[in-house]
């Protein structure tokens, strides 16, 4: 098998050196407020399904969506 990479020599190899790390240079992340304040709460009772172009009852049992009852009504 070939070696696919090249090999860096010892004069390309990047050294650590010791030091402080200046304070402009870090970077603070932080949220500025809780993002899951605002959501809306979800009802555990949400209303009956209303039928359109894109997802009807007979599209449902077609796809076997809840065939086995295991969802709640």
């Amino acid at each position: 098998n070939p070696v696919l990479t090249m090999y860096k020599r010892v004069d390309k190899k990047v050294k650590p050196m010791s030091g402080t790390f200046p304070q402009g240079a870090r970077v603070d992340r932080h949220f500025p407020h809780n993002p899951l304040q605002n959501l809306i709460p979800l009802t555990p009772h949400p209303s009956e399904l209303i039928p359109n172009g894109r997802l009807t009852h007979e599209c449902m049992v077609d796809l076997g969506i809840n065939s086995k009852g295991f969802l709640l009504p």
